[in-house]
């Protein structure tokens, strides 16, 4: 609700900034108050009522609980001032306007919702005027919220973000313009970064581009371009070029996110097909969700994980309880003797695989045991088919 004063004191403040004589002036209501007068200076000119000054004129500042006049000032109150003033009832817009439509267009004489900005300030619609209705926004620099940074021209609601562009008329206070301009086109929402805009990010100590973080959409310490291939990832920006940095699922439980191999990437040295010898072991395509946004298809482990990968060989293991190796449950990682043919011969984890394509290059699949896992020792065949030339002849390649 606007706020009324007194008559008195707001006579006396007005006649201090000058507003009071321009108030009573003749043809003072003649004059578009939303554009030439303060609010303060039309309350002046709703309680002092010089002549002409009618509900029609001054349509948001007059109501029923101002006394009518004749013309010749503030009625006392008497009874016998004069004869109210008709123009309320009978002016260009018949009876006085409804509450929800309560601007007199003097010219089409029409009630309106309103005519000006200002005239929308306590609705419940939104503070800008357009076309005569009160609305939230007309463009998306009037739409300062994070959550909602979008002007949509059809219903002139705010709305979430569709790209960075939206996010330019966010701030944190009136004047100061917010860190989120980048719109996650995924939640609508205006965030400090995303994946593909990491600008905001900035440089390590020694000058390497940080990456944002796009499960948070915060800026992270991890640089551009240096997580490996089955290596822990932020974006797809921290993988190297050619791969994407995606939610690695096996036996259908979501693990950690991982930089694979993208066969569209069309990068030079990265497979176009996850069946390339380039790719093994990562022989499978599969289609996972971005940490970027969206499925993507990559090259994968069919019978494996990353853990296991990085496990191979290089991590001990107890042999007698096949523990100590990939997820555990899931049997990514199994236990096996390095020397599968020697008793006593230490243990280390290995992969499971299918077919040796399921190992890393060097390394065959046996596929005498169940389930079936990568050999630990290098050379070892199964079938010819492990061997680049030659036959498999009692678990060696020969020519």
């Amino acid at each position: 609700m606007t706020r009324r004063f007194s008559p008195v004191a707001l006579g006396m403040w007005l006649l201090m900034v000058g507003c009071y004589d321009e108030a009573t002036a003749p043809g003072f209501c003649e004059h578009d108050c939303a554009q030439e007068w303060t609010q303060a200076c039309l309350d002046l000119c709703a309680i002092a009522r010089p002549a002409g000054c009618t509900a029609a004129r001054c349509p948001i500042l007059m109501d029923a609980s101002f006394p009518a006049t004749d013309g010749g000032g503030v009625d006392d109150g008497g009874g016998s001032g004069g004869e109210q003033d008709s123009a309320v009832g009978n002016g260009p817009c018949g009876d006085p306007c409804p509450t929800e439509r309560p601007i007199c267009d003097e010219v089409a004489q029409v009630c309106l919702e309103c005519s000006a900005d200002y005239h929308c300030l306590e609705s419940e619609s939104g503070p800008y005027c357009l076309n005569n209705a009160c609305v939230e926004c007309v463009a998306s620099d009037d739409c300062q919220d994070a959550t909602a940074a979008q002007c949509d021209t059809t219903t002139h609601q705010c709305v979430g973000c569709q790209s960075d562009a939206d996010c330019s008329g966010v701030r944190t206070t009136d004047t100061l313009r917010s860190a989120l301009q980048a719109c996650n086109t995924s939640t609508g929402q205006c965030v400090e970064c995303t994946g593909a805009n990491y600008l905001a990010c900035g440089v390590d100590e020694i000058g390497r581009t940080r990456v944002c973080d796009s499960s948070s959409s915060t800026c992270s310490s991890r640089a551009e371009g240096v997580a490996g291939l089955c290596g822990s990832c932020v974006s797809d920006a921290h993988c190297q070029r050619g791969m994407r940095c995606v939610l690695e699922v096996f036996e259908g439980q979501e693990l950690e996110p991982v930089c694979l191999w993208d066969p569209n990437s069309g990068v030079s040295g990265a497979p176009t097909t996850c069946a390339a010898q380039t790719a093994r072991p990562f022989s499978k395509t599969k289609t996972l969700q971005s940490l970027d946004g969206g499925q993507v298809q990559v090259c994968a482990l069919a019978f494996s994980t990353c853990l296991a990968r990085e496990q191979f060989r290089s991590t001990s293991c107890d042999a007698s309880t096949g523990s100590g190796c990939g997820h555990g449950e899931l049997e990514d990682g199994l236990c096996r003797a390095v020397e599968s043919a020697s008793e006593g011969s230490p243990s280390a984890c290995t992969m499971a695989c299918g077919s040796s394509v399921d190992c890393p290059s060097g390394f065959a699949c046996n596929v005498n045991e169940s389930p079936p896992f990568c050999d630990l020792t290098s050379g070892t065949c199964y079938g010819s088919s492990d061997c680049a030339s030659g036959v498999c002849v009692d678990g060696a390649c020969v020519q």
